[in-house]
């Protein structure tokens, strides 16, 4: 069946020597490997030096692999030698581990005698563990499996998930379990169990939720008994739900917390007396946090933005993007690149400025003498740290590219897009949807909007370029331009001021 030319190679056509010797050495072959006991080999040789046609050939060996060693269990093939030693031995140790009763034993022992082909093995071997084809779900328990699930039974007596009477029935339903799944499913059970300790735990939740005003004293005591009779965890969590999470029912702490928001906003004058009576009342009336976030949306104070100064702007001309540099997370952050990059030249500004100020004698001095050395070598030395972070910086800029880049690609204007940066410019290329000719506003508009809001530092530029085909195969197109700058207060007014300082991805 392995045969080259077997499997829709004319089988009609005439046999030569070259094909009669291979199909000899396969018979061979499972003769060497136990798949052919010597009578059979000797017959099938017969079969080959009076066959004349290649189908009559491929007959001869449609039950044996062409290859040493095969061990693929394809069911119409002859089992090999090594094969049934294996499947002897999975036998036994199925049996040494409780798996098969001493008869089960006898009658797959004298099977394996019999079997011929491995679709037979297969049939032997179904329900044991270590052979090719065996599966978890149809695997036969062993006494190992069953004694784990009596003891996990045992101990659901004992910690409350069972009432005593209900013990011999699952130890007949586990002592009865014919596969391995059968006790999963009496231990899964078993898991969904309410112990004492989940009985006492939701009580104290429920306690703690009635005395700080989550719950009044007429459900605590509907909750109170339920959770005392509850028979699954499933039953517990249902009374704790509407308990914790952003959706949960208000304590005093959080009405008196939002009275107190209420109260600075009328302070500030952001609510007048009308509006804060009225949002007052809406508080106290609420029964969940969720209910009362309405009430504060307008009211939140929005986050500073971070101050980038003219170190900064050195520093990301100078090095690298400080706006992409990793969040400093030990003890020795405080010599994180960026801060020790100022201190530096800092350092070397007040050392020129007092010498200055001292008078040239003391400038001709510092710079004869050597004095400004280590300043300088302390600035070259923190310039080359704030270098190290340089690929980590790379990578988290090439991320924001690729959003830039994928963004943009989502427009209906673009069938693909691609981005790069460099020496401070965006370069965006699109190819453009059918019928769309130069770089449409709305996807221009977009890209100054996405570079905008981006941490791209220094940002000077943007470019977006229409790659348009020929017919010749050249690509052409046409490009727009949008320059940045620090005072740039036509987009920050659009769109707000640019974000600095650490990635989200970076806080705690």
């Amino acid at each position: 069946m392995m045969l080259g030319w077997s499997d829709g190679g004319s089988p009609g056509l005439r046999a030569t020597h070259a094909d009669r010797d291979a199909v000899r050495r396969i018979v061979d072959l499972a003769l060497e490997e136990g798949r052919l006991d010597p009578v059979e080999h000797e017959q099938r040789l017969l079969t080959v030096a009076s066959a004349k046609a290649r189908g009559r050939l491929a007959a001869v060996v449609a039950d044996l692999p062409a290859r040493r060693n095969e061990r693929d269990w394809v069911d119409g093939a002859r089992i090999r030698a090594a094969d049934r030693h294996l499947a002897a031995g999975v036998l036994s140790d199925a049996a040494s581990a409780g798996r098969l009763t001493p008869e089960e034993y006898t009658e797959r022992v004298l099977g394996l005698g019999e079997a011929v082909t491995y679709d037979g093995l297969a049939r032997i071997l179904h329900g044991l563990p270590d052979w090719p084809r065996a599966t978890e779900a149809d695997l036969r328990p062993a006494e190992a499996d069953r004694d784990a699930a009596l003891a996990e039974l045992s101990r659901a007596v004992a910690d409350g998930r069972l009432e005593p009477g209900e013990h011999e029935a699952l130890a007949a339903e586990i002592a009865s379990a014919g596969l391995v799944g059968g006790l999963a499913a009496v231990t899964g059970r078993l898991h969904e169990r309410a112990s004492d300790a989940d009985r006492s735990r939701v009580a104290g939740q429920l306690a703690a939720a009635l005395d700080d005003g989550r719950l009044d004293h007429g459900k605590y005591e509907t909750r109170a008994g339920r959770a005392a009779s509850a028979r699954t965890t499933a039953d517990l969590g249902r009374l704790t739900q509407d308990l914790t999470g952003r959706s949960r029912r208000l304590s005093n702490a959080d009405r008196a917390e939002t009275a107190a928001l209420l109260k600075s906003a009328l302070d500030d004058g952001r609510l007048d007396l009308d509006e804060y009576d009225s949002r007052l009342k809406a508080a106290y009336a609420a029964k969940t946090v969720a209910q009362t976030r309405p009430l504060l949306a307008d009211l939140a104070v929005p986050a500073r933005p971070a101050w980038r100064g003219p170190l900064d702007r050195l520093f990301d001309a100078g090095v690298h993007n400080s706006a992409l540099l990793p969040r400093p997370r030990h003890w020795w952050g405080r010599l994180h690149p960026k801060p020790l990059w100022k201190l530096g030249f800092i350092a070397v500004l007040a050392a020129w400025g007092w010498g200055i100020a001292a008078g040239g004698t003391v400038l001709l001095g510092l710079t004869v003498g050597g004095g400004w050395v280590p300043v300088v070598a302390l600035l070259l030395g923190i310039h080359a740290l704030a270098h190290i972070g340089a690929k980590e910086v790379q990578a988290r800029t090439r991320e924001v590219i690729a959003g830039i880049a994928r963004e943009l690609g989502t427009r209906p204007e673009a069938r693909t897009c691609k981005a790069e940066f460099g020496d401070g410019t965006v370069t965006v290329g699109f190819h453009p949807a059918p019928g769309v000719k130069g770089v449409p506003d709305a996807l221009f508009d977009e890209a100054v909007r996405l570079c905008w809001q981006s941490r791209l530092y220094p940002l000077s530029g943007l470019t977006v370029t229409n790659r348009e085909e020929t017919r010749a195969g050249r690509t052409e197109g046409t490009s727009r331009t949008e320059r940045f700058g620090p005072h740039e207060t036509g987009l920050r007014h659009r769109y707000g001021p640019r974000p600095y300082g650490w990635m989200p991805a970076d806080a705690d």
